[in-house]
């Protein structure tokens, strides 16, 4: 005999993080009946997530963020433009191991670009970490990794489906 799937709180999160992303209710409910999920409880979990105010308040908290995004974006074209219409080529600095203070000063706060080199030449990671170490020192650990998401246009959607456990060694 088959078992029905549980709505968990994992499935809950799903529901709502896709809920805010716009995904249609309908898509949710047949994602969830493709997985098990039993007709009334499919209803139900949508429904309670549809009329929670918590949901209804992060939307209007979405698309207050979204306008603000809007506005961001609007002010990049604007200096995309404005960067297109200059007469002159601009070349970009390279630095090798730039301070934080004339990074700071020279670059942050004129809003120019650089490209900083050398910086994490003495790092102790370059040298430590690689496949080995990670498989050799977590090997046995339990990582959760998204399988097949590149042949899925709609893996975001469709992330339950991808998510798989495996040991850091397999991975």
């Amino acid at each position: 005999m088959a078992t029905k799937a549980l709505v968990d709180d994992d499935l809950r999160l799903w529901i709502a993080e896709n809920l805010l992303l716009g995904v249609a209710p309908q898509s949710i409910h047949a994602i969830l009946a493709s997985r098990g999920v039993v007709e009334y409880e499919i209803v139900s979990e949508i429904k309670m997530a549809i009329t929670s105010p918590y949901l209804r308040g992060a939307i209007q908290a979405s698309d207050r963020l979204k306008s603000r995004l809007k506005k961001y974006i609007w002010v990049f074209d604007i200096y995309r433009s404005l960067a297109r219409q200059a007469s002159v080529n601009v070349c970009i600095d390279r630095r090798h191991q730039l301070s934080k203070e004339d990074f700071y000063s020279y670059y942050y706060l004129q809003n120019r670009p650089v490209i900083i080199t050398g910086v994490i030449d003495s790092w102790p990671a370059l040298k430590k970490w690689s496949f080995a170490y990670f498989k050799n020192k977590f090997g046995e650990r339990e990582v959760q990794v998204q399988v097949g998401r590149s042949k899925d246009p709609n893996y975001e959607v469709n992330s339950l489906k991808h998510r798989q456990m495996m040991s850091m060694r397999s991975y």
